[in-house]
């Protein structure tokens, strides 16, 4: 994953191991206000664990007592003994706290990079409305008001953005009137006026074509399938 980062510009590659990288295996199908709050839980874990060291290690210096002259068990450790013990603990544990660590900065600064995106496009905006669209049989007119502005040329988002919001709306609407249907187009057509890559999703002869999207066309004409469908099924159960 290449990323760019926002203080010098740089680009940065990033590898992702799916295999071996924890944090993606846990949070890689999650959203990002999941993935922020274990990414803190990570940060916690590490804290600790480096803590932890700092303590065995203050207290493995601390104890400067010499073993009795009268103590001849040998089985028993002392104080040195102790210290060798803490000291081959920490050292064991140093290569997972590193690896651990440098997994949790590369996943701050993907998250980061991800962040930066959805505030560009103004992901959060999109999300709410769809989910509106989604659950509202029937539009009010703030609801409305907001669809036509978020599919407008001067709104956030890329046209994949807009093309989305509007095929939800549609599909989430089917008795939509055509005048409506046509203003909403109309409207998204706009970001044509400072960006080409709508071009792709226009059926070649759209002047022509009251539908303009191939994505709409295509809809319509499935639920025409649908529907005849549905209907030879009817007329079949019927004959029975």
């Amino acid at each position: 994953v290449t990323i760019t980062s926002k203080n010098t510009n740089k680009k940065e590659a990033i590898y992702l191991d799916s295999e071996n990288d924890s944090f993606w295996g846990a949070m890689a199908l999650e959203p990002l206000p999941k993935v922020h709050e274990y990414h803190t839980s990570c940060l916690q874990w590490y804290q600790t664990k480096q803590d932890e060291i700092q303590n065995k290690g203050g207290k493995g210096s601390s104890q400067t007592s010499s073993p009795s002259a009268n103590d001849n068990d040998f089985d028993e450790k002392t104080p040195n003994d102790s210290q060798h013990d803490l000291l081959k603990s920490t050292i064991k544990s140093m290569p997972e706290l590193l690896q651990k660590k440098d997994e949790i900065d590369r996943h701050i600064k993907l998250m980061d990079a991800v962040s930066d995106v959805l505030a560009q496009r103004a992901i959060s905006n999109y999300f709410h409305l769809e989910e509106a669209l989604m659950h509202s049989k029937i539009l009010d007119s703030e609801q409305e008001k907001q669809l036509n502005q978020q599919l407008s040329a001067s709104s956030k988002g890329s046209i994949e953005d807009k093309l989305r919001l509007f095929l939800i709306y549609y599909l989430c609407h089917h008795d939509v009137k055509r005048q409506t249907l046509n203003e909403l187009i109309t409207n998204l057509l706009t970001n044509m006026e400072n960006n080409d890559d709508l071009n792709q999703y226009l059926l070649s002869d759209y002047n022509g074509d009251k539908n303009k999207l191939k994505a709409l066309k295509y809809i319509i004409e499935h639920k025409k399938f649908l529907n005849l469908a549905e209907s030879l099924g009817g007329d079949m159960d019927e004959e029975k």
